[in-house]
């Protein structure tokens, strides 16, 4: 997500700069989730204005509410990290679960870290492996990468039932798994 933002605001000229973010922040204060979401990316790497976390989280969570998948994951990323707001991993796992609901993959994927760790939610290795899975599917690279992993500490049987668990998760476009 902060990769999408960023190239956004490469896009934007330096001469016009100042102005396209005063036009962004117009947008955003008309409620546009998209010009909320790249507001939140600007403030969070410091692009156009000066690093401000809190700033970044707060222009998230606008978008966020509105259901912007993307602005979902990165609020998770905002809760997990603690960075502008107190780090609370059970805020992180409701909003990657907002997100992962949405087949957003890199939300999938931080979700199914919670799960091995067992940060906001109960350690869980399976739960962990269908996240994954899910995210691999769509061709997320760390989630390739991490559900080597985690296969790893897992039994054959186990693995049988991530991935059973994750097609029933895609039969049911991502609801309620």
């Amino acid at each position: 997500m902060k990769l999408l933002t960023l190239l956004f605001c490469l896009m934007l000229t330096s001469p016009a700069l100042a102005a396209d973010i005063n036009k962004l922040r117009v947008l955003a204060t008309q409620g546009d989730a998209m010009a909320q979401f790249s507001l939140g990316g600007m403030y969070s790497n410091g692009i156009g204005v000066p690093k401000n976390y809190r700033e970044a989280f707060l222009w998230y969570a606008q978008a966020a509410e509105q259901g912007l998948a993307m602005a979902q994951a990165n609020l998770g990323v905002v809760y997990e990290s603690g960075e502008g707001v107190a780090q609370n991993y059970r805020e992180a796992v409701k909003w990657y679960m907002k997100a992962a609901e949405q087949g957003n993959a890199t939300a999938q994927t931080n979700l199914a870290a919670l799960y091995v760790v067992g940060n906001g939610v109960g350690q869980n290795n399976t739960k962990a492996y269908m996240w994954l899975h899910l995210a691999a599917f769509q061709g997320n690279q760390l989630a390739i990468k991490g559900k080597r992993f985690v296969a790893n500490r897992l039994t054959p049987e186990a693995i049988a039932k991530g991935k059973e668990l994750a097609a029933q998760c895609r039969a049911n476009n991502y609801k309620g798994c």
